[in-house]
């Protein structure tokens, strides 16, 4: 019987068998969701401690503590950077009982401040930092020493906050304060202040409205180009400015199907904006949205998989941000989710626009809050 098999085709089989296959970029980052062996050589069943930066493998930079912070001071939960009035840049850091100025490694308290432990949501209006938590009332900071209180209408507060057509919005309210008997919560209320007056919350052009229509509650809010997006938990509402008084916004539902479920912010601090476009966490996957280029697009793609297990095991809020650059003239736009576990520990989901992958980090320690801030 005649030989079938020619000397070359034996050598491509030899080596289909036994060689290793090269391991050659681009790099494809974390992939969880075909079989280990059809996924690609260049990606991980998992990974932590590296990145993917202009299609190349590198290890995260070098982090370092924030100068003066003690370990024994309480959780950050918030942190942020606004220019006064007058043009002075400050950086406030909110932690657990307070709120503090940050200069050059020196803490100086905020009179008046009063956080609790639930992430702290702030909106730079007219040179000023309104900031909440829905603990109690909406708060203030224009550079000085103490910090304002803003009451809302029947003694409320909100826990989410934005801007749109000239006012200051509060979103998923708390009527009035928790610690005020009647307390009643008003998950799908929003209210707007007067044009040009993020404390004035009773005048004509001032106003409220509750989306009935929705099944689920606000669990976020960004302007994105001249509208504003309302995020819940299972759906997206759009207000768009009429220009008028009454109704000064027309509200509409954007992504929520017929039986009130449909893509939205599940995950309430997981939602983080770039310019017009913002990313977070659904009920069933990560999606990125840019209302002025197209609809929704999912990004969780290769590690989603991964992604909803630590979510699933996750023992507190789960926390997103958007960094465009990571010191060291590093600049590769990243979403990352950080996701806090029983063990004190954290895993840091790193999504890369540039590429497209997705990598991971753990740090020994809970993240509560991330947030891009002037540092001197």
């Amino acid at each position: 019987m005649g030989e079938l098999w020619d000397q070359s085709q034996k050598e491509s089989v030899h080596r289909l068998m036994w060689e290793p296959q090269p391991i050659l970029p681009p790099w494809k980052g974390v992939v969880d969701n075909v079989p280990s062996i059809v996924a690609p050589t260049s990606s991980f069943a998992s990974a932590t401690g590296f990145w993917i930066d202009k299609q190349r493998l590198k290890s995260i930079p070098q982090q370092a503590n924030l100068a003066g912070w003690s370990t024994g001071y309480r959780p950050l939960i918030g942190a942020r950077s606004f220019v006064d009035a007058v043009g002075d840049i400050h950086t406030v850091l909110f932690s657990a009982d307070q709120a503090q100025y940050y200069v050059n490694g020196v803490f100086t308290s905020i009179i008046g401040a009063n956080p609790s432990l639930v992430p702290i949501t702030a909106e730079v209006y007219q040179n000023v930092l309104f900031f909440t938590n829905g603990n109690t009332y909406i708060a203030a900071i224009d550079g000085s020493a103490n910090a304002l209180t803003d009451p809302l209408l029947n003694n409320g507060t909100s826990y989410f906050l934005g801007k749109l057509a000239g006012r200051l919005l509060a979103l998923n309210l708390v009527e009035p304060i928790p610690s005020q008997a009647g307390s009643t919560a008003y998950p799908r209320r929003v209210r707007w202040s007067a044009e040009n007056n993020g404390f004035d919350w009773s005048s004509y052009d001032a106003g409220v409205f509750d989306i009935s229509e929705i099944e689920d509650n606000i669990t976020g809010y960004a302007t994105q180009g001249a509208l504003g997006y309302v995020y819940h938990s299972q759906g997206i509402s759009v207000m768009t400015p009429t220009g008028g008084i009454s109704p000064t916004f027309f509200v509409e539902n954007y992504s929520e199907g017929d039986e009130g479920i449909g893509p939205g912010n599940y995950y309430p601090y997981s939602l983080a904006q770039y310019g017009n476009m913002t990313c977070f966490a659904a009920i069933d996957y990560i999606y990125m949205f840019n209302p002025l280029v197209g609809p929704l697009q999912p990004i969780g793609g290769t590690a989603s998989r991964s992604i909803y297990i630590d979510l699933f095991n996750s023992t507190s809020y789960a926390i997103g941000a958007m960094v465009p650059s990571f010191g060291s003239g590093i600049s590769n736009l990243q979403y990352w989710l950080a996701i806090p576990f029983s063990n004190n520990t954290s895993r840091i989901w790193m999504y890369s626009f540039d590429s497209q992958t997705w990598m991971a980090q753990m740090v020994p320690f809970n993240v509560t809050c991330m947030s891009n801030i002037a540092i001197d």
